[in-house]
């Protein structure tokens, strides 16, 4: 919003007293006036001696108009000593709400007019970064700054007009920077989250969910928070293969399975999530198989499976598989035979890294696999309830490395 400050020059006359003859040069802080000069470099504002101010900040002159919103200006009267400050203040960009990439720079531009405007500076500052710095004010009253804002979030960007230390006038928007969230890397220690079964950290930096050997089943789920209910963003990695180093592989993969699945559990607490891994199918249950064909449980959940091994009901497995290639596919509660979406992927089961990212928007389900959107569809009914996220993986009579690394969220940054 614009503000306007007019302050009334205020004059005191007397006769009483004679004018006092210079008596030598004022010190910082000192009164000053027109026979008590300020020593060299200071600056008589206001009837006080004051030094120059520095600045930290760059006000670059432009003289073309903006486009961006302008505010009714508001009075303000301010009392002063002596002085008469007319000024009005607009940040005219970026509006009043945005959305920038996280690395993008907020481009902000601050028009004043009025009187005198050297004789003022501005500061600007963040909610989420503190100060950011300091500007002058060009004769042209246009001030525009290329500003960097590091942190993820809703920032409330605030300019404030300052003359000397006393703020005048302010305006601010709210600018969201978008960018992702590191949730797990598995360089390190991992606290927060708890391992079952046969999963475990790799000292090279990734989780291993079974290892290369018959009849696994292992998880990992993070215990100590639980993922929003309503629209969701979720990035990881992921590679399945036989051989110990992930990177190009030769292997006979008809002799390899069986699947990784990422799952998210609306149950109450970590005892219950526990007791649904040691109740999950190895084989073709992937570790979350607990209701359907294989259990009795009965509530919400969500889960992401990277299948590499044909189930069949009539022959192999205890439910079908919506396809006989490897494939990525969406399920719900618990049920790997319960699929609402899938897309077959030939290289999935190449020992390679590979990029998955998720997006849940209301009923609209995506799954990106590297640079590709291999499932882009609505979901009738579709209702995502949050919870605990989490891994997990079998192996059975065939085998193959499960490895997951780097998950990561990105929450809204729409102010």
């Amino acid at each position: 919003m614009r503000f306007i400050v007019l302050l009334s020059a205020i004059s005191f006359f007397g006769c009483s007293e004679p004018v006092p003859e210079n008596i030598g040069f004022s010190g910082p802080g000192e009164p000053c006036d027109v026979t008590r000069v300020c020593s060299e470099g200071l600056n008589c504002r206001g009837g006080l001696c004051s030094a120059s101010r520095g600045d930290s900040g760059t006000a670059l002159d432009a003289g073309s108009e903006d486009g961006g919103e302008a505010l009714d200006a508001t009075a303000l009267p301010v009392a002063d000593a002596g002085l008469s400050h007319n000024v009005a203040l607009t940040l005219t960009r970026p509006g009043r709400r945005s959305s920038i990439e996280a690395g993008q720079r907020v481009e902000a531009v601050v028009e004043l007019r009025g009187d005198n405007l050297s004789d003022y500076r501005l500061r600007w500052s963040s909610d989420l970064a503190g100060e950011i710095g300091f500007d002058e004010v060009p004769v042209t009253g246009r001030v525009l700054r290329s500003i960097s804002l590091e942190q993820n979030g809703i920032h409330r960007l605030l300019v404030e007009l300052l003359w000397q230390d006393e703020v005048l006038a302010s305006d601010e928007v709210l600018v969201g920077v978008c960018g992702w969230e590191v949730l797990a890397d598995f360089q390190g220690e991992m606290p927060g989250w708890r391992l079952y079964g046969d999963a475990s950290r790799d000292q090279r930096g990734w989780l291993e969910l079974t290892g290369n050997q018959r009849t696994r089943k292992g998880a990992i789920y993070q215990v100590s928070h639980r993922i929003e209910p309503g629209d969701v963003r979720l990035a990881f990695r992921i590679s399945t293969g036989h051989c110990d180093e992930p990177g190009p592989c030769s292997f006979d993969q008809a002799h390899a399975a069986d699947g990784f699945a990422m799952n998210i559990w609306d149950v109450a607490n970590e005892q219950e999530l526990a007791s649904l891994f040691e109740r999950a199918q190895t084989g073709a249950g992937m570790g979350y198989g607990v209701a359907g064909a294989y259990g009795d449980f009965t509530g919400d959940a969500f889960h992401v499976e990277f299948d590499t091994w044909y189930n069949d009901s009539d022959g192999n497995g205890s439910h079908t598989d919506p396809t006989q290639q490897n494939h990525v596919g969406v399920t719900l509660d618990g049920d790997p035979g319960h699929s609402v979406a899938f897309a077959a992927v030939e290289h999935l089961e190449d020992n390679e890294w590979h990029d998955v990212e998720l997006i849940i928007d209301g009923d609209h389900l995506r799954v990106k696999l590297d640079a590709l959107w291999v499932i882009d569809e609505r979901v009738a009914g579709l209702d995502f309830k949050g919870g605990y996220i989490g891994f997990s993986g079998t192996t059975g009579y065939y085998t193959n490395f499960h490895r997951f690394d780097d998950l990561r969220s990105r929450r809204s940054c729409d102010p």
